[in-house]
């Protein structure tokens, strides 16, 4: 079966015109060809037929059910992780993930899934990629409600979540440093910072058989080997009332 992206091509819009100008020269015409109209047909069948398959995989990707943790230490010591990056916990970094977690109405549980891209993506290439699939970024709360539910899954591959576009770019254009956010309280942050003031994000490691949670710079990129945690846009699983 075919992907959506090997019948459409490159171009969806041309790709979708095409069909439309098919469609109008072929049966609006006097006489319709046979054989030009079932393969029109054909195409729009073989379509759909992949764009059913992609739904069913999607599907098939949110397999981890969880429980958000909300409050950033009762989160870590849930996780009971190994080693953990401390300046998780800085003033600056807590705003942060009331933040994200902000973007979601509180649940009971979370429908989650992993991505695996095979292959190296850059920040913004995955948050576009990830939207165009229909999911949304995962957020701290969910992370660790993973962390503690699915302990093993982080000594396979590193798990991250990603900032928004809207956050991202938001962080690159202020260009804050710490520095920047200890004088100036009104200054906040639309991303995790490291220690050094660069671009992070929160992610799930391991060292052998030790797990850690830490931050991870968004400017690096993001090798094969990372898994990116995601629900399903618009979820409302179980809303906490």
């Amino acid at each position: 079966m075919k992907t959506n992206k090997q019948i459409i091509g490159e171009d969806p819009e041309k790709f979708f015109r095409g069909l439309q100008t098919d469609f109008n020269e072929k049966i609006f015409s006097d006489a319709i060809p046979l054989e030009s109209f079932k393969k029109w047909l054909n195409k729009g069948k073989e379509f759909h037929q992949a764009m059913i398959e992609d739904r069913l995989e999607i599907k098939k990707l949110l397999t981890f059910l969880v429980n958000p943790i909300y409050d950033l230490d009762e989160a870590i010591k849930a996780g009971n992780f190994d080693w953990m990056y401390n300046f998780i916990k800085d003033p600056i970094n807590r705003q942060v993930f009331e933040l994200h977690n902000s973007r979601i109405p509180k649940m009971k549980e979370s429908e989650l899934g992993l991505i695996h891209f095979r292959k190296q993506m850059s920040t913004e290439k995955a948050i576009e990629k990830i939207d165009e699939m229909g999911f949304r970024q995962g957020v701290p709360a969910e992370l660790y409600g993973f962390a503690k539910k699915y302990p093993e899954e982080q000594k396979k591959y590193p798990i991250i979540i990603l900032p928004t576009m809207e956050e991202y770019k938001k962080a690159i254009k202020d260009n804050y440093s710490i520095a920047d956010l200890r004088k100036d309280s009104s200054k906040k942050t639309s991303v995790f910072l490291s220690e050094y003031g660069n671009l992070s994000s929160l992610a799930l490691h391991h060292d052998g058989s030790e797990r850690s949670s830490n931050l991870t710079w968004l400017a690096n990129g993001w090798p094969p080997r990372w898994r990116f945690l995601v629900a399903r846009k618009k979820s409302a699983l179980n809303l906490v009332s």
